[in-house]
């Protein structure tokens, strides 16, 4: 579902296919067009700090972003809290930085529900991830996290 990019940039690939890797010869446009979308940006809210927040973190610092990440929002948090490094605050308490990139990292159920409340808070730069996109940033921090440690083998 590539509307859900929309209302964001066209799918911009150029210059990206050196940050993400590619899987046996193919390329995931989505996951190129969110690694575009980010890089493109100045800064970065993750709205949903479960699980699907946090792997698009790690798949943001392993893609070199995590300085563009302000934090996490929720539509629920009460107060500022910090978890692991991060801050965690209710979506409206980001209003100042309505010129974000706003990614909805939370399930898919949840993803209209949360637009409506993005376009209420004048939020007009995001993307979500989807099931399918999330697989691709799991298997995309997995393929760098044993790169990274040299467990890798080629089996060609």
């Amino acid at each position: 579902k590539t509307d859900d990019f929309l209302p964001l940039y066209k799918l911009i690939i150029n210059n990206m296919c050196n940050r993400t890797t590619a899987h046996n010869g193919t390329v995931n446009l989505k996951l190129l067009g969110l690694v575009s979308a980010v890089d493109q940006s100045n800064a970065v809210i993750l709205y949903g700090a479960g699980t699907v927040g946090n792997i698009t973190k790690e798949f943001l610092k392993y893609n070199g972003f995590e300085n563009k990440i302000l934090g996490f929002a929720t539509s629920t948090a009460n107060k500022e809290i910090e978890v692991d490094g991060t801050v965690v605050k209710n979506i409206k308490n980001y209003q100042d930085n309505t010129n974000a990139l706003v990614i909805v990292s939370a399930r898919e159920s949840y993803h209209k529900e949360m637009i409506g409340i993005l376009q209420e808070t004048h939020f007009h730069k995001y993307c979500c991830i989807d099931y399918e996109l999330e697989a691709e940033i799991e298997k995309e921090i997995y393929n760098k996290s044993i790169l990274q440690k040299g467990l890798l083998l080629d089996i060609r």
